[in-house]
């Protein structure tokens, strides 16, 4: 962060620093959850190496997700994420349904 905020808006280099929203997202085993359009602060507190989310991407056709299924690894998807609310998504791709906390700026 370079410290250029300005309040309401979302432009170029500059955010508003007081997020619009906050919640959480509950995602069932092999769903996906797609945020609507926006910048977002997102934390993955599950502690069960059951709960696999990871980030997808819609490329070349294809979903293409990050990461890779590990036996006894606990992930964690943590940090800010600009969505398009269509290309890009959530995947839960554990055994177990999982929740990710977020704030939306």
């Amino acid at each position: 962060v370079d410290g250029t905020h300005k309040a309401n808006s979302i432009t170029g280099s500059s955010i508003n620093t007081t997020p619009v929203s906050t919640g959480s997202q509950a995602i069932a085993t092999l769903a996906t959850w797609t945020p609507s359009t926006g910048v977002y602060q997102i934390v993955d507190i599950n502690a069960s190496n059951s709960i696999l989310i990871s980030l997808s991407l819609f490329i070349s056709g294809s979903w293409r997700s990050s990461g890779a299924v590990a036996v006894n690894s606990i992930w964690g998807l943590n940090g800010i994420f600009f969505f398009d609310g269509t290309n890009m998504r959530l995947l839960n791709s554990g055994g177990l349904s999982g929740t990710v906390w977020y704030q939306k700026f």
